[in-house]
């Protein structure tokens, strides 16, 4: 349909993009931080207001993440797939699950529910 092909055109991300190279930088950086500080939680530093904002950045970045997976193509058997249907269907059979759960329970820890 036209408006399939217009949001192939204008939202899909190839995996291979600078723009998406970019926004997987700060994952990085912060997959990095929580390797250094989750065993550093028996010290009781993520009481202080600086790592407190830094966990909030990453809850916000790790949101936006699971929204920025629907639009990033990928490769089946060496054809890229840019069909955002497909592409949806496959990021919500395949990683959206444990996304969903690892952001929400990131939230709840968060807010201290």
């Amino acid at each position: 349909s036209s408006c399939s092909l217009c949001v192939r055109r204008w939202f899909m991300i190839k995996p291979e993009a600078f723009s998406n190279m970019l926004w997987q930088l700060p994952g990085g950086l912060l997959i990095a931080y929580d390797i250094v500080m989750i065993p550093m939680q028996s010290f009781n530093m993520d009481e202080l207001l600086v790592f407190q904002m830094v966990n909030f950045i990453a809850a916000v970045y790790w949101t936006m993440d699971i929204v920025h997976s629907f639009f990033i193509c990928y490769e089946d058997y060496g054809r890229l797939i840019d069909d955002p249907w497909q592409v949806a269907s496959n990021y919500v059979k395949s990683w959206f699950l444990p996304d969903l759960l690892i952001v929400l329970l990131d939230w709840l820890l968060l807010l201290g529910a």
